[in-house]
């Protein structure tokens, strides 16, 4: 969970801050308004998202992509040292 403070008094507007939580599955910041993060909630890993069609239609957690990628890499120096 974090914090987000908007200052637009210099430019005529207004000062409004916000809560935020990171989306389990690409780690986007999603604003909280009234306790309720401004996004969707993933049944599957149960956490919040963002509204973004890749990270809203279907679960796979940031971790998940991360070890994807780790172990891309792994393969790769496996088979460009043989």
């Amino acid at each position: 969970m974090g914090y987000l403070s908007i200052d637009d008094r210099a430019a005529g507007g207004k000062h409004t801050e916000y809560d935020t939580v990171s989306c389990k599955h690409c780690q986007a910041v999603i604003r909280v308004v009234h306790r309720q993060p401004q996004g969707a909630w993933c049944l599957q890993c149960q956490g919040p998202v963002c509204d973004t069609p890749a990270c809203a239609s279907r679960c796979v957690p940031f971790f998940l992509k991360i070890e994807a990628a780790q172990a891309r890499e792994r393969l790769w120096a496996a088979v460009t040292n043989s």
